[in-house]
């Protein structure tokens, strides 16, 4: 298990500020597209702030809270996929539609009911336990796969419409959205290690890789 929760409690802070500050509309461009990934870059520091929460003993002490905490996770992809819609999008308005996005979290978040109201998880039979868990497990991790590779195929085309469009691309493009979703497959890459392969070289370096790629990804989208 990675530890550091001095190092990602910094991490996630940062991820909150970030957050608020995209939230804060300070450029007024683009502010659906802003807002939705301030919510996104929110619930990554939700996950980052786990682990500290964790050595605190949060997770005993507000079980209920910790668990949401937890099942936030389940809106960080569609938040990303939705910002980039409202990005390459020109006058994008609302649609309804965008709330499928979110059944995920709505499934998990009735799933986890029983344990919000009694305190006790749902009980399995071994072998439909087995399957439970396989698909808790995998869920997440096939979620932020799929999503980032939407957000970054719409992201080429958008870039290479806009080139085709206009020779001089330096004021128009949204280039820096591009370098912002490398971070976060980056991000993802090394939580994938710590799912399913914990191979321990690495995850000593995971919360200084975390805490540099917030850095990054407020580099990016704050300019």
């Amino acid at each position: 298990m990675m530890d550091s929760p001095i190092i990602m409690s910094i991490t996630s802070g940062a991820a909150f500020l970030l957050g608020f500050l995209l939230l804060a509309h300070l450029r007024k461009v683009n502010v659906a597209a802003n807002s939705y990934l301030g919510l996104f870059v929110i619930t990554l520091g939700l996950a980052m702030v786990e682990i500290p929460l964790f050595y605190k003993n949060f997770h005993l002490e507000h079980p209920n809270w910790f668990e949401m905490i937890g099942l936030s996770r389940f809106l960080t992809a569609p938040l990303l996929y939705i910002s980039i819609l409202y990005f390459t999008s020109i006058n994008k308005k609302f649609d309804n539609k965008i709330l499928w996005h979110f059944l995920p979290f709505s499934i998990f978040l009735i799933f986890r009911l029983p344990f919000f109201i009694t305190g006790k998880n749902i009980e399995f039979s071994p072998e439909t336990g087995r399957i439970v868990f396989f698909v808790l497990r995998i869920a997440l991790p096939l979620q932020a796969l799929t999503y980032w590779i939407v957000s970054f195929i719409k992201m080429q085309k958008h870039l290479k419409k806009l080139h085709q469009i206009s020779s001089s691309t330096e004021k128009n493009d949204l280039i820096w959205l591009k370098y912002f979703l490398l971070i976060v497959v980056l991000i993802i890459l090394v939580w994938f290690n710590l799912v399913f392969f914990n191979l321990e070289y690495l995850i000593q370096f995971t919360p200084f890789t975390y805490l540099l790629s917030v850095f990054f990804l407020a580099y990016f989208s704050l300019q």
